[in-house]
């Protein structure tokens, strides 16, 4: 039983509600309710009576509530020691984070906050176009932010969730796909598409997408970046893939009359922008991880 197990059964318990307890938690609700399935087995009981209208303690529940709020208690002693051990000895602490992750998370100000409570732990930001794979093969850098295909697992990695978004098409306006609201996956079999570049957690997402519907995509051009690929759009030489969330700003600079017009998916591509940890986390690692649950919830009330 750990800490993480008894937080959430406490948030749920505090909420009555999967639905609040999973966005408090930054997990998905599915998550949540496996988990706590989980917890349930290893304690050989429900702990809440769920119905479609209601969540309710079980008499197990409201025993172990106590216990889990303390153990929320000292959770908190334990990262005020943490604290006070970090500012005796200086620790170095990397993190990875792909060229726009500041459009899902204001990362330097988080960093700056973070150092302001843990001065004596040095950090080195690496921003690229990182893989998770990549990831795993870097030894110093264990947190990574990218996005990933909503609902992929690997057991390799634990995740805090930052924001959930959905690949959009730039199509140009003079193409036959362009007179359709939504499209489809399949709707790109047969097109030439231009995405971010070869490599990049964009273009794989990109392809697993394509990929899990039956088809290898014709990618034909690779950019360093949206505004570059929006270009190359407005010029007829195909269609683009972006992410919805850092492109509202790509649409709101075009100009009125574009060549270029945006579409969702039906049903959606939908990607987890996640801070992905790997397992056996420093101590570091552990307090940046805590610190930014701490900094997601402020940012969420």
């Amino acid at each position: 039983m750990s800490f993480e197990s008894l937080q959430e059964f406490y948030i749920v318990a505090q909420t009555l509600s999967y639905a609040e307890a999973a966005e408090q938690l930054f997990v998905s609700e599915t998550a949540l309710s496996r988990h706590i399935k989980k917890l349930e087995a290893e304690l050989g009981a429900p702990l809440f009576y769920r119905t479609t209208r209601r969540v309710v303690l079980t008499p197990l529940g409201e025993q172990l509530l106590p216990y889990a709020e303390k153990s929320m208690k000292l959770k908190t002693e334990i990262h005020t020691v943490l604290a006070s051990h970090f500012h005796n000895e200086k620790i170095h602490l990397v993190i990875s984070a792909i060229n726009i992750t500041n459009q899902y998370i204001d990362l330097i100000d988080l960093i700056a906050k973070f150092n302001l409570q843990y001065p004596n732990i040095s950090i080195d930001l690496i921003t690229s176009n990182r893989s998770v794979s990549d990831l795993a093969a870097h030894d110093s850098c264990e947190l990574n932010f990218a996005p990933e295909l909503a609902g992929y697992t690997d057991n390799h990695f634990n995740r805090i969730l930052i924001r959930h978004d959905q690949i959009i098409a730039f199509v140009p306006q003079a193409h036959p796909l362009a007179t359709k609201k939504v499209l489809s996956l399949e709707d790109l079999k047969n097109e030439r598409l231009i995405l971010i570049s070869k490599g990049s957690p964009l273009f794989n997402l990109c392809i697993q997408a394509c990929q899990n519907h039956g088809f290898t995509p014709n990618v034909v051009i690779t950019m360093a970046n949206g505004s570059n690929i929006r270009t190359i759009v407005e010029s007829g030489n195909g269609i683009g893939l972006l992410l919805e969330y850092p492109s509202m700003q790509l649409h709101d600079d075009f100009p009125g009359g574009t060549k270029v017009v945006f579409r969702e998916f039906q049903p959606p591509v939908q990607v987890d922008f996640n801070l992905i940890c790997k397992p056996n986390l420093s101590s570091a690692s552990r307090a940046f991880l805590a610190f930014t649950r701490e900094y997601l919830d402020h940012r969420s009330s």
